[in-house]
């Protein structure tokens, strides 16, 4: 009696732990999501093409792995009540085996359609089980394709360090480049300047010469 409880109770918190399971991936994808959003808007005008496919990439995984959890959540409540009628088709099994001496033919009779019972419903869960490994397998690739995506992710945001590092010395360069262009516009103004009056000065001394 104590282990058929025991076996009800770990029954009834798989359908839980799978929830639990399922809400933190999802958490985890959408964390990813959010992460991601927030790089794609910080990313450079060139990136913005590569940036969008991952985004849309990311939403479309997103769905189907809703739509891949809920049917393992689906299938692993249809196991529990499958489950849940197995062990009460025993009970009554137990039960009609406490009446053979009352009436065998009908004990016979019910035994047969409970074994026939307990037949159709060990495929039924045979194929849900199968059902199950198959989401299974499709959300570990799932999981495989966001970690690929996570790693793409942070390259583009060493890339974008990198280019903001160039960037950043390509300005210290032309505001350099900027100081030097001034410097030498105002020493060319400065010779200018000095050659305007050494002219004036010559004018002046030619002008001086000519006077009687």
């Amino acid at each position: 009696m104590d282990d058929k409880l025991v076996e009800e109770s770990k029954d009834n918190s798989m359908p839980a732990r799978m929830e639990t399971e399922r809400e933190s991936l999802l958490m985890e994808v959408k964390k990813v999501t959010l992460n991601f959003n927030k790089v794609f808007a910080q990313q450079l005008a060139r990136k913005n093409g590569d940036y969008t496919s991952l985004r849309e990439g990311l939403a479309q995984l997103e769905k189907e792995y809703l739509l891949s959890t809920e049917a393992v959540i689906a299938n692993t409540r249809v196991l529990d009540k499958i489950e849940k009628e197995n062990a009460l088709l025993k009970a009554t099994n137990k039960g009609l085996e406490s009446k053979i001496a009352v009436n065998t033919q009908n004990f016979a009779k019910n035994k047969q359609e409970t074994e026939l019972e307990l037949k159709r419903l060990s495929e039924e869960k045979a194929v849900l089980v199968d059902n199950f490994k198959k989401v299974k397998e499709e959300t570990s690739v799932k999981t495989t394709v966001v970690s690929a995506l996570e790693r793409e992710i942070q390259k583009l945001k060493q890339d974008r360090k990198k280019q903001e590092q160039v960037l950043e010395q390509l300005i210290r360069e032309k505001t350099q480049i900027e100081k030097e262009y001034d410097r030498l516009t105002e020493s060319a103004l400065e010779e200018k300047a000095q050659l305007a009056d050494l002219f004036r000065h010559a004018k002046r001394m030619k002008a001086a010469r000519r006077t009687p």
